[in-house]
């Protein structure tokens, strides 16, 4: 990291990878009132020029570095957006040089690497969160005063061929939201997995189902897809009388309450099927907060306030024990895919 200090309440920033998710990232530093600088880097001299020209002339200083090292010296937090595959060495180069760590989704390719990387920025008493940015989702927003009790969550993950990604196997590339949203809403492990899948175009799975059985009775049923012809992100949470239906592509959230049973109905009403009230909220009714900035500016949030010993300042971002939790669950649905 380096020596020198940066302002009160401002940040060096190092955004390394710069391929498709990485230059999200730059986008969203660029726009943040904490960044001082931004460095780049990129093993590949081409990327690192086009994620400079897409920087163009701001008032945010943005600088490149011809390796890796250069770029954590330079920076006090670091987004990671390299393939998953290398995201072990990366991050755990970055927490040796001091950096504060934001690392794209899943946090590595096996959950023995996620282990580790968690263990390192434990003891370098650095943050080390997760890029699973569907948490910020506009049509999750309040979900958790909602009171919840999910007796069945039913996802589905469905996403047109792209290479991009195809790394892992669709489980880690897709199915990992939607288990992270999973395990974040009941609030316990599965105790029972039950789990199928087929390559179509890679060695891996491309498509994948999963069924989950949790200790406290909720089933969810997990989909996921990325050979589909269209896309759909859609997550539904049945529980008495309430049904809760989010559209995470569109950040839309339908809630539907019966109206309890012990309550007599209206003359001419069903006994059983009135409506208590149905309710539709648009995520640009919630003033359109666009996810991956509000991720960002949870991490940057989490920095400062660390760097400060100020103690948590804004929304929590997904921990790293967060992250190793869902992956472990990926791992395991993927091992039993493959065992037939």
């Amino acid at each position: 990291m380096s020596s020198e200090p940066h302002r009160s309440g401002r940040l060096g920033i190092g955004v390394v990878g710069l391929g498709h998710l990485g230059s999200y990232h730059l986008d969203k530093y660029l726009e943040h009132p904490a960044v001082e600088g931004i460095c780049l880097y990129d093993r590949d001299p081409a990327a690192r020029a086009r994620a400079r020209e897409r920087a163009g002339t701001t008032a945010v200083p943005v600088t490149e570095a011809d390796t890796l090292e250069a770029c954590l010296a330079a920076s006090e937090a670091v987004s990671v957006a390299v393939p998953t595959a290398d995201h072990v060495d990366v991050a755990r180069t970055a927490l040796e040089a001091g950096c504060d760590l934001l690392v794209e989704k899943p946090l590595a390719d096996t959950a023995a690497g996620a282990h580790r990387l968690a263990e390192l920025a434990t003891a370098a008493e650095r943050i080390l969160q997760v890029g699973h940015v569907e948490r910020f989702n506009p049509a999750l927003e309040g979900l958790e005063t909602a009171d919840l009790a999910p007796g069945f969550i039913e996802t589905h993950r469905l996403a047109p061929w792209n290479p991009r990604g195809t790394d892992v196997g669709v489980v880690l590339d897709l199915m990992v939201h939607d288990l992270d949203l999973i395990l974040h809403l009941v609030g316990e492990s599965p105790a029972d997995i039950a789990a199928s899948g087929v390559g179509v175009i890679t060695p891996g799975p491309d498509i994948a189902n999963a069924r989950l059985t949790f200790p406290g009775g909720c089933v969810a049923n997990v989909t996921a897809s990325r050979i589909s012809l269209g896309a759909m992100r859609k997550l539904r949470i049945f529980q008495p009388r309430t049904y809760l239906s989010l559209d995470l592509q569109s950040g839309v959230r339908e809630t539907i309450r019966l109206r309890p049973a012990d309550e007599p109905p209206g003359p001419g009403e069903d006994p059983v099927l009135t409506l208590e009230d149905r309710t539709i909220t648009r995520a640009e009714e919630r003033g359109g907060r666009d996810a991956l900035a509000v991720e960002i500016d949870a991490f940057l949030r989490a920095v400062l306030a660390r760097r400060d010993g100020a103690g948590s300042t804004g929304p929590a971002g997904v921990s790293a024990a967060e992250a190793v939790a869902a992956l472990e669950l990926a791992e395991e649905i993927t091992r039993l895919i493959e065992a037939g």
